[in-house]
């Protein structure tokens, strides 16, 4: 009875404490949450609409059967035709009825689904930007016709998924509603995506197919391989200048080509490379001699980038810094000019760099060409609060950024990042600020965005993420995103969609009312009186307890689940809390299941799975505790060296009892 007394009195005290904790440090209302509701017939309505016959609409398919026949051009590049088959293949799972598929070289027949250019007519769209699509559907043949080979895979893609109802979930898992019956409506539609070029960096994005299906044209294929490109339509893609004028080539004789720092030439030390002396008009001759090779071997390559390192040692020489101040200080005073001289020689190409570290800010007094493209880098952005709104610092900063570079140049790409790179496997709820975020790229002409993401295995909901963020990037602002994600939560998670909506909910909810920001290398420590509270993992816990039991017997929704727990799992690890038997439960259930999944990586650098098993772990936790009693001590520190004396006391107090309890 003594130690059950001893315990509640030594969680009342600390609840007592943490409550002397300010709200100031943790208020303001910031972000754009998300609700979203899960509806259990709105699928199987929405799969009965097909067998429906639609006014002046084509029948595709009657009881498992169909007249139609599928035809594209003969002389289709592999990945047009690989779509065609894929269509096929699709509608033959959908309906039962198999298509044949033939050349245009073949006789016509009345109905007909005819992809691409054909000799039955081109039908392509005008004014659909690089990859759109036209549907149409004419006496009884149905045409799916892009401006390019491209936007007819894509349009292959998206009737099957915004038509058809197929939804392409991960890059192993499609899925297609069965109905043997098939009306479509009647169509003359032009599909034309709101972002011009579109990439969602991520492992899973990665995945052959799974880009094509997402309508991505920011990740292709190298030419003659099936291995896929990251950065496709770009010949170079950043932090290029060593690319360019190797240090290892060039310093030893040519020191002056490289940055001054403290009034030397600079060789790259303590991890960061050597930047350029971009006043040298030799450097400028050997990077117009390469690209100039290099767009020559690589023709059919869009961009080529030419960037500073990744670190702010910019070249501190006379001549350099002469350029900078006169551009108003920013490093794009000495870049830009070395840009518009390669972009003048190549005006069918588009010469790109990074608007990063000392070159963030346009430059005054200077103009740039045309066809110069500024890839413009989130950072620090916010991932709980919209651009658009400019309510925190990170926000504020990088939307007043973007609207700078708008008033100086229409070619920007938007460098977005929209993961937590130290904790890859943590709750990160920003899928609230998405559609904002898009509505304010559209409003500012933004020509394309790069959503970073994570490069490793597993992650919270790394899918549907990568689902959302091509979506928008293809549709645009007006799309639905609540209404998309539950749509996709309801496929993939069947009878538990509605426990995972709810724990999305909470957590949307949670940072809406905590936190100032969201940062790309946050420590769950930060987020401990929001949305990552031990009171709201707990309710994230009996969210994933109820979904398990929900689709408990069915071994593929279970593994689902269980996949998408991971990241609570990771919370609970890292609770500010003496719950040491909830986190030494949380910890076994989640090597276990990263081991399941093939999860290795739980930051982007230094940070395995393996390391944090053995050991690192442990570090952690210490790390939480001692973050939090130095917090307690600052929040009294203004009271004097009293109060710190009296905190001190309090918490050796602490330990004595925890130590008589046990």
């Amino acid at each position: 009875m003594l130690k059950k007394i001893k315990k509640a009195i030594a969680i009342i005290l600390i609840a007592v404490f943490a409550a002397t904790v300010p709200n100031s440090l943790y208020a303001g209302a910031i972000g754009r949450d998300i609700y979203i509701t899960v509806s259990d017939s709105a699928e199987n309505d929405r799969i009965s609409a097909m067998a429906k016959p639609k006014d002046r609409g084509l029948c595709l398919a009657k009881d498992g059967k169909t007249d139609y026949v599928l035809v594209y051009s003969a002389s289709v590049g592999e990945r047009l035709e690989y779509a065609v088959e894929f269509f096929a293949r699709t509608f033959e799972t959908m309906t039962g009825a198999r298509l044949e598929i033939r050349t245009d070289d073949k006789p016509e027949t009345a109905k007909e689904i005819v992809i691409g250019k054909t000799s039955r007519g081109s039908f392509a769209p005008e004014n659909a930007g690089a990859d759109g699509y036209r549907i149409l559907t004419k006496n009884e043949k149905l045409f799916l016709c892009g401006v390019n080979e491209l936007g007819s895979m894509n349009a292959v893609y998206g009737f099957l998924e915004d038509e058809l109802g197929c939804l392409w979930a991960t890059d192993r898992e499609d899925y297609i509603p069965y109905q043997p019956t098939v009306y479509i409506k009647a169509y003359d539609t032009v599909e034309k995506p709101a972002m011009d070029w579109r990439n969602v960096y991520s492992y899973e994005t990665a995945q052959p197919n799974r880009f094509e299906k997402l309508r991505l044209n920011g990740i292709g294929y190298y030419p003659n391989s099936d291995k896929v490109n990251q950065y496709n339509q770009w010949g170079t893609w950043c932090h290029s200048f060593q690319f360019f004028v190797s240090e290892k080539e060039y310093f030893d004789e040519h020191p002056e080509y490289f940055a001054m720092l403290n009034g030397k030439r600079a060789k790259s030390a303590d991890g960061c490379s050597a930047q350029l002396c971009l006043s040298n008009p030799d450097v400028l001759k050997i990077v117009r001699e390469k690209l100039n090779r290099m767009i020559e071997e690589s023709p059919e390559q869009i961009f080529w980038d030419f960037s500073i390192m990744d670190n702010r040692n910019r070249c501190t020489c006379h001549e350099c810094q002469k350029a900078d101040n006169a551009a108003g200080g920013s490093g794009m005073g000495s870049l830009l000019p070395f840009l518009n001289e390669l972009a003048k020689e190549h005006p069918d190409k588009y010469i790109s760099t990074l608007a990063y570290f000392y070159t963030e800010d346009p430059p005054k007094n200077i103009r740039a060409e045309s066809n110069i493209v500024i890839k413009l880098c989130a950072m620090p952005g916010d991932q709980a609060c919209s651009y658009a709104d400019l309510t925190s610092t990170g926000a504020r900063d990088f939307g007043m950024r973007l609207k700078k570079w708008k008033n100086f140049t229409d070619n920007i790409i938007v460098w977005d990042y929209v993961v937590n790179f130290s904790h890859l496997l943590l709750p990160f709820p920003n899928f609230g600020v998405q559609q904002s975020n898009q509505k304010f790229y559209e409003d500012n002409n933004v020509m394309g965005i790069f959503h970073q993401a994570s490069r490793e295995v597993g992650g919270e909901f790394t899918n549907l993420r990568a689902y959302v963020l091509a979506k928008l990037m293809w549709k645009g602002s007006g799309l639905n995103v609540s209404s998309v994600i539950a749509r996709y939560l309801e496929i993939y998670y069947g009878s538990a969609a509605r426990y995972i909506a709810e724990y999305m909910n909470r957590c949307a909810s949670s940072l809406k009312y905590s936190v100032r920001d969201l940062g790309l290398y946050d420590e769950p420590f930060k987020h401990q009186s929001g949305y990552l509270s031990g009171c709201n993992i707990a309710y994230y816990q009996k969210c994933f307890a109820k979904a398990e039991k929900a689709v408990e017997g069915n071994a593929v929704l279970t593994d689902r689940v269980k996949e998408a727990k991971i990241p609570v799992l990771y919370a609970k690890i890292n609770e500010d809390s003496f719950d040491e038997k909830g986190r030494a439960k949380a910890a076994d259930e989640f090597f276990e299941l990263c081991d399941r999944f093939g999860i290795t990586q739980r930051g982007e650098i230094n940070a395995s799975i393996e390391d944090y098993k053995n050991g690192g772990m442990q570090a952690a936790v210490k790390e939480i505790h001692k973050k939090r009693i130095m917090l307690q001590v600052s929040v009294v520190g203004s009271l004097g060296e009293k109060a710190i004396k009296i905190v001190s006391a309090f918490f050796r107090k602490l330990s004595e009892l925890f130590r008589m309890i046990k």
